[in-house]
This record gives C-alpha cells, structure tokens and sequence, in this order.
C-alpha cells in the first residue's frame, strides 16, 4: 500500500525524468503524446503499444514525443496470456500497414484456411495461437471452448497441447512478420476491450420504438 501510495505522488506528466517504459493502448498513447508535448521525455527507453491497430500518424507522433525510445507493437488475446507476438518499429514510416510481427518465445503461431491447412506467403488466414501461454478453455463455456480451442495438429510435443483460434485475419510478408487485417466476424475493439455490436444491437432493438439498430465504429482522426 505505501508503495502504490509513493507513485501516486509522482504522476508519469510531473515527473518525466523517473519513467523509462509506457505501454498502452494506441487510444491511450494517443492522449498522452498530446500531454507530453514540451516535456523532457529523454528518459523513456521503451514504448509498447497493443490492444488496438497501431496507425502510422500515431507511430510518427510517438517517435517525436519519445526521440530516444524503442517503439514496439504488440499482439494477443487473453486466451493467449494476452501478448503473443511483437514487432520493433524501426522508423515513423514503417509501412502502409504496421505488422504485428513474429511470436514471442514459448509461442507459436500459425495462420490457417477455412480448411485448417497453413496459408502461404502473401495470403489471408486466421491467426491461430499455440504453446505453453494458451489457455485450457473458456469456464463454463465447453461448446464455446471445443470450437476455439482445438487440438493442435501442428504440435510435436504432447497430444493435449491446443491451438486458439482468434477470429482475427492475417498474412506473413516475405520477412516472416505477420500482418494483422481484420476480423472474421463484426466484433470490434476499443480501448483495448471487446465490443460485440450484435449484443448491443439486441438490446437497443428490445426497446418498442425501434424497429432496427446498427452498430459502428467512430476513430479519433488521429488514430486512423
């Protein structure tokens, strides 16, 4: 307690000098490069970005506001202990689209077809997760749990070993770093949380003066 107590009387804006790592949601690092603009942010050695898409207008403006920070974009659900790939930005122009790059140690990744077969170079496939940090299933959920979390074929150390399927879309370039395009479902993220539109289209289509709802996304200019 007196050590949560200590770091409350020095906020990150008022003392720069004490920070050496931010990590964050690209909503989140948004804001604070806005906060920190004229501040001394020499000392920040590491910035890490995941839980949303990772734009080139924010990675540029995070290499202005961190000059001496290792930028890197991270990758991974929760049923993969939430980081499972990451990606070191070399520069404020990475590409047209910010890879999420390769897996961590202990961490495999495979991006299969509608038929479970590996995709090759350059082609849309699901991203799956193995390795020791994925999950035993869903509680409570069996039906939820067998359909996503499947025996993984590709695995040469036990039979119990399992392969997430995220529901997310993605390619390998030709440097081996995969590229993340998307979902295969409507399932939308904010601020690094989970947002099923159909759940929240149910409820607003329960009320008796509306006869249909539809649930979109609205970025900040900035993050797009």
């Amino acid at each position: 307690i007196g050590r949560v107590a200590r770091i409350k009387q020095q906020p990150l804006l008022r003392s720069p000098h004490c920070v050496t790592t931010v990590m964050g949601v690209p909503s989140m690092l948004d804001v604070l490069s806005d906060e920190m603009l004229g501040l001394d942010a020499q000392s920040v050695r590491y910035v890490c970005s995941g839980g949303e898409t990772l734009s080139n207008n924010l990675l540029a403006r995070l290499f202005r506001t961190f000059p001496r920070a290792r930028i890197f974009n991270f990758y991974g659900p929760t049923e993969a202990s939430i980081d499972a790939t990451y990606w070191e930005c070399k520069s404020p122009t990475e590409s047209n689209r910010i890879p999420i790059g390769v897996p961590i140690p202990n961490v495999r990744v495979v991006l299969l077809d509608e038929s479970d077969d590996p995709v090759p170079v350059g082609m849309v496939g699901e991203i799956c997760i193995g390795g020791i940090a994925v999950a035993r299933g869903y509680r409570n959920q069996p039906d939820e749990s067998r359909n996503l979390f499947r025996p993984d074929i590709f695995s040469k150390a036990d039979n119990e070993q399992r392969l997430y399927h995220t529901g997310d879309l993605g390619r390998y370039r030709h440097d081996g770093a995969i590229e993340y395009l998307g979902r295969l479902d409507d399932q939308l993220k904010v601020r690094g949380f989970r947002i099923e539109p159909g759940e929240i289209e149910s409820v607003v289509e329960s009320h008796p003066d509306v006869r249909q709802a539809v649930v979109v996304q609205d970025r900040p200019e900035s993050l797009r």
